[in-house]
Protein backbone atom coordinates (compact mmCIF):
# COMPACT_ATOMS: atom_id res chain seq x y z
CA UNK A 1 0.00 0.00 0.00
CA UNK A 2 1.35 3.40 -0.91
CA UNK A 3 1.35 5.58 2.34
CA UNK A 4 1.60 9.56 2.76
CA UNK A 5 4.83 11.10 1.76
CA UNK A 6 3.67 13.33 4.25
CA UNK A 7 3.04 10.55 7.15
CA UNK A 8 -0.74 11.04 7.43
CA UNK A 9 -2.31 8.61 8.70
CA UNK A 10 -5.77 8.23 5.66
CA UNK A 11 -7.05 5.67 8.02
CA UNK A 12 -7.16 7.67 11.17
CA UNK A 13 -8.90 10.52 9.22
CA UNK A 14 -10.71 8.20 7.20
CA UNK A 15 -12.19 6.42 11.08
CA UNK A 16 -13.13 10.19 12.39
CA UNK A 17 -14.84 11.06 9.25
CA UNK A 18 -16.87 7.94 9.97
CA UNK A 19 -18.10 8.87 13.62
CA UNK A 20 -19.45 12.33 12.02
CA UNK A 21 -21.05 10.80 8.95
CA UNK A 22 -21.63 7.02 9.52
CA UNK A 23 -22.33 7.62 12.78
CA UNK A 24 -23.80 10.77 12.57
CA UNK A 25 -21.58 11.69 15.99
CA UNK A 26 -19.47 14.79 15.75
CA UNK A 27 -18.91 14.94 19.58
CA UNK A 28 -16.98 11.51 19.03
CA UNK A 29 -15.35 12.14 15.38
CA UNK A 30 -14.04 15.92 17.12
CA UNK A 31 -12.95 14.10 20.26
CA UNK A 32 -10.87 11.11 17.81
CA UNK A 33 -9.97 13.93 15.60
CA UNK A 34 -8.63 16.16 18.81
CA UNK A 35 -6.46 12.82 20.12
CA UNK A 36 -4.44 12.09 16.67
CA UNK A 37 -0.80 13.59 16.60
CA UNK A 38 -0.28 16.58 14.92
CA UNK A 39 1.33 15.17 11.86
CA UNK A 40 -2.12 13.14 11.59
CA UNK A 41 -3.84 15.84 11.14
CA UNK A 42 -5.65 17.42 8.30
CA UNK A 43 -3.80 20.17 8.05
CA UNK A 44 -0.58 18.71 6.99
CA UNK A 45 -2.46 18.32 3.43
CA UNK A 46 -2.92 21.47 2.80
CA UNK A 47 -0.19 22.03 0.07
CA UNK A 48 -1.37 18.75 -1.63
CA UNK A 49 -4.04 19.12 -4.72
CA UNK A 50 -4.49 15.56 -4.70
CA UNK A 51 -3.70 12.83 -2.31
CA UNK A 52 -1.22 10.10 -3.36
CA UNK A 53 -2.46 7.66 -1.46
CA UNK A 54 -4.56 4.93 -3.22
CA UNK A 55 -6.83 3.01 -1.63
CA UNK A 56 -7.28 -0.41 -2.20
CA UNK A 57 -11.51 -0.04 -1.72
CA UNK A 58 -11.72 2.41 -4.39
CA UNK A 59 -12.53 5.01 -2.06
CA UNK A 60 -11.68 8.52 -3.35
CA UNK A 61 -8.82 10.05 -0.92
CA UNK A 62 -8.82 13.24 -2.00
CA UNK A 63 -12.33 13.76 -1.37
CA UNK A 64 -11.76 12.38 2.04
CA UNK A 65 -9.27 15.13 2.63
CA UNK A 66 -11.56 17.74 1.53
CA UNK A 67 -14.45 16.39 3.91
CA UNK A 68 -11.87 16.55 6.65
CA UNK A 69 -10.76 19.68 5.76
CA UNK A 70 -14.43 21.09 6.29
CA UNK A 71 -15.15 19.60 9.64
CA UNK A 72 -11.99 19.78 11.52
CA UNK A 73 -9.97 22.86 10.21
Amino acid sequence: LEQCPKGVDICELNRCLGYAYGYDNLELAHENYNLLSPENRVDVCNDCDECSVKCVNGLNLTETVRRARGLFA
